[in-house]
């Protein structure tokens, strides 16, 4: 249930760096059904699935507000560059 849970928070995270909110709701479902799929195919029981599926989903979306967090401070590193260069520049 560990590794899910991590490839889902790396996936999330790099959602989040790319995409809108809105991308969540189909990355959801789909990482539902994935979790679904492979828990059948293994032969696993409805909790066990159940909770993959819950770890998957809680990682993705822990992930997803991590990526915003890095794009975030990526910008506001870009404009405090750019806003000194401009107070460079009227000094001189």
């Amino acid at each position: 249930m560990l590794a899910p849970a991590i490839i889902s928070l790396l996936a999330g995270t790099a959602l989040g760096q790319w995409f809108r909110v809105l991308i969540l709701g189909p990355i959801i479902l789909l990482t539902l059904l994935l979790a679904l799929g492979v828990g059948i195919a293994h032969g696993e029981d409805a909790w066990a699935i159940t909770k993959a599926a819950a770890a998957a989903i809680v990682g993705l979306q822990v992930g997803y507000l991590f990526g915003i967090g890095v794009r975030h401070l990526t910008v506001l590193a870009r404009a405090n560059r750019q806003r000194a260069g401009r107070l460079l520049r009227i000094k001189l």
